[in-house]
């Protein structure tokens, strides 16, 4: 076993013979002298380090476990003109993961990135706080403490945490070689960041416990963003008050096969000024890349898209080529829209406001949901003739209509069958209704 103690992080590699500190290689040395700050009076500081702390093979061995254990504040402050190594040039982050069976516990502490060392992201390329490196596998990145504290991820000028793998070759042995594989983000807080987490061609992708808010662009903003992920869960997470100039996604699944998302809200979420706010939505490029993803007991509610032509905020949205996917016993209400943005006119086609969309997508499952007050629909597909299937679900008070749902029928289609109740007396309607059937509260 082999230890270094420095001012904020604890590595241990328990695969290793004891080894004593004269070991340590100059480079190691100056690296913690370099990064680590202590004060005058023998108290610890938030640590400053002015370059990346890179876990790969070269230095930590290609087979051993590694656990990084933050035992203080981090503050990343590279040089402006900082130069990352080759190898991880399109991985700038204040830490570097390119080696497997590595794990980095935040242990309540925050990793933030030092204002004056964030570039012109319009210009340069962005800062992430941890970026993982294709095919790399068995990462963790958690916060553990006895009383459940969460790690903080906060200011960086690109994504909180991003992994990119790179996609599956069928020319190869094992086709998945570079892609990333087995990923568990647990416990943090990820705030005040350009976006949330991006994970990109990758197996086994899950993110527990983890709250993204007050995250803010220009561009498009992602609080949680898979993209060709392979099997993978989001569960009890917290996505709300993401801003952008642009279009906003509290959670976007994109070519994605088996994902599955459970107990989660993404509510508040809004584009100010020129863009949609969608709060969970699966799109996919064709239909062989996108399909078996379930939602449930989720919660997306009064996200707002800007006050411009044809602009749309959604709850739960299943787009273009993707199928075969289940939204089951969510709830959605209040998708509206923000104030006209300065400078922007008033638009001639309303903006939308929908909780459940289904949108140029086929073959998909809507059960036991509820949306309301929302400005325009509660649940709405777009096709001419639908095949989604929509059973048991509830909507009341949507300002368009409840349903709006096209069906194929006898004589060519129809609009999708509802049960109206009354509000007055909805217990009782509710109680008697058939099994399966869809309800719209249709009088005050």
């Amino acid at each position: 076993m082999k230890k270094i103690i420095c001012a904020t992080i604890f590595i241990l590699f328990s695969s290793i013979t004891i080894a004593s500190a004269e070991e340590s290689t100059q480079e190691e040395e100056n690296f913690n002298r370099e990064v680590y700050t202590i004060a005058n009076d023998g108290q610890i500081k938030d640590a400053i380090w002015t370059r990346p702390l890179i876990i790969d093979a070269q230095n930590y061995g290609v087979d051993k476990k590694t656990i990084i254990r933050l035992q203080e504040n981090v503050i990343y402050r590279p040089p402006l003109k900082y130069l990352y190594p080759a190898a991880y040039n399109n991985h700038p982050a204040a830490i570097i993961i390119a080696k497997n069976d590595v794990t980095i516990d935040l242990a309540g502490f925050t990793l933030c990135l030092d204002p004056v060392s964030a570039p012109n992201i319009m210009q340069k390329k962005p800062t992430y706080g941890i970026s993982i490196l294709p095919g790399v596998k068995n990462v963790k990145i958690v916060s553990a403490t006895p009383s459940h504290d969460k790690g903080c991820i906060f200011g960086f000028s690109g994504y909180a945490i991003y992994a990119s793998g790179t996609a599956q070759s069928y020319s190869n042995f094992d086709m998945h070689s570079n892609m990333i594989k087995n990923i568990i983000i647990h416990n943090l807080l990820l705030s005040q960041n350009i976006n949330g987490i991006y994970i990109e061609n990758a197996l086994q992708a899950t993110v527990t416990d983890t709250n993204i808010i007050y995250n803010y662009s220009p561009r498009p903003v992602y609080g949680l963003y898979y993209s060709n992920v392979l099997s993978g869960c989001i569960e009890s997470c917290k996505i709300n008050q993401n801003f952008s100039y642009s279009d906003t996604y509290g959670i976007l699944l994109e070519d994605t096969i088996g994902v599955e998302i459970k107990k989660t809200i993404t509510s508040f979420n809004k584009s100010l000024k020129d863009g949609d706010a969608i709060g969970i939505c699966i799109t996919g490029s064709i239909d062989t890349t996108s399909y078996a993803n379930i939602v449930s007991d989720c919660q997306a509610d009064s996200n707002m898209c800007s006050f411009t032509n044809e602009a749309k905020s959604v709850g739960f949205m299943i787009h273009t080529a993707s199928h075969h996917n289940s939204i089951e016993k969510c709830s959605s209400s209040g998708n509206t829209h923000s104030p006209l943005f300065s400078g922007n006119t008033i638009p001639t086609i309303y903006p939308q406001g929908i909780g459940f969309l289904i949108d140029r997508a086929n073959l998909n499952k809507i059960h036991e949901n509820r949306s309301g007050y929302n400005d325009t629909y509660g649940f709405y597909d777009t096709a001419v003739v639908s095949t989604s299937l929509f059973t048991s679900n509830f909507a009341i008070l949507n300002l368009v209509a409840n349903f709006y749902v096209t069906i194929s029928s006898i004589s060519g289609s129809e609009q999708l069958p509802t049960i109206a109740v009354s509000q007055s007396n909805l217990n009782n309607d509710l109680a008697s209704g058939p099994p399966l059937a869809n309800i719209e509260v249709i009088s005050a």
